[in-house]
């Protein structure tokens, strides 16, 4: 609510922003693009086993309608609700960290290279706005801008969050969070 009131960011641009994560996401599974990044899990049960292979948050049939209709989570004159927020979610990631010969030795395709990082701390009211000065550092330090960046991925903790770190950082939102984000994924 804080960065959405110091952006004046509304609740149907947020709305608006949550649409197009679930959209994105949706789209992303529908064309298999998380196929292989997905390690399928086995449930045994009673009945016969369980496969999960995809994600189970995203909502494909979310709409603006929908959206709107929901109750401000933060007070009754609040912006932010269940849906313009991620959700409450459980999952895990792994990712393997090498040198380009090591892979090469071991027949692994290099998927990115780690150019540099940056960490900074923000005040904890404003906890979502970290990747604003930590990217601006990360760029700083490489002499390099944005634009040289071809995607972001940036937490979508809450649209309001979010949409404060686009405007603050000047992004083009058609190279962020391009097959959805934490509202859509989790």
């Amino acid at each position: 609510e804080r960065i959405a009131a110091r952006h004046s960011i509304t609740r149907e641009q947020q709305d608006e922003y949550a649409l197009r994560s679930h959209q994105l996401g949706a789209e992303a599974v529908r064309s298999g693009r998380f196929a292989e990044e997905i390690a399928p899990i086995v449930i045994p049960g009673k009945r016969g086993d369980t496969v999960v292979d995809t994600d189970d948050h995203i909502k494909p049939d979310t709409s603006l309608k929908g959206l709107s209709g929901l109750r401000a989570a933060f007070g009754k004159d609040g912006t932010v609700t269940a849906g313009n927020a991620s959700g409450i979610v459980d999952g895990a990631a792994a990712v393997i960290v090498t040198t380009g010969e090591r892979a090469k030795a071991d027949g692994l395709e290099v998927m990115g290279i780690v150019r540099g990082w940056s960490y900074v701390g923000v005040d904890p009211k404003e906890m979502g706005i970290g990747p604003v000065p930590a990217i601006q550092k990360l760029l700083a330090d490489a002499g390099m801008t944005h634009d040289a960046i071809d995607y972001f991925e940036i937490n979508e903790a809450f649209s309001a969050q979010y949409l404060g770190c686009e405007k603050e950082l000047g992004l083009d939102r058609n190279k962020c969070n391009v097959n959805g984000g934490a509202i859509s994924l989790g």
